[in-house]
């Protein structure tokens, strides 16, 4: 992920190589693992999660430590409800999203 990257552009990234990963988890005899792909990737489609997942994953990426006091509204927690993900799930994966892209920029 590029540091010039826009929020659209970057979603494009993260969902390119979400394409990926859910090729890879096709091969394996589990279940679980194309199972938390697809809940990823509807994640990733709603609007209002992907808001709230930028925001973070600004943030993390530029080592702001304030970005993890950030409340999760009503709004994220209904959406990640239909979805079927618990935000603080989403955190995890934003922030193992950031450590790649930092990994990459080294």
């Amino acid at each position: 992920m590029d540091e010039n990257m826009d929020e659209n552009e970057a979603r494009q990234w993260i969902s390119d190589g979400l394409q990926w990963i859910a090729k890879g988890a096709t091969l394996t005899p589990t279940t679980i693992d194309d199972q938390a792909v697809a809940i990823v990737a509807k994640a990733l489609e709603s609007d209002v999660i992907w808001g709230w997942a930028w925001r973070l994953l600004d943030g993390f990426v530029d080592g702001s430590t304030l970005v993890e006091s950030e409340p999760v509204v009503d709004e994220v927690l209904a959406a990640s409800a239909e979805v079927g993900i618990d935000p603080l799930t989403l955190v995890a994966i934003v922030k193992a999203i950031a450590d790649l892209v930092k990994l990459f920029r080294q």
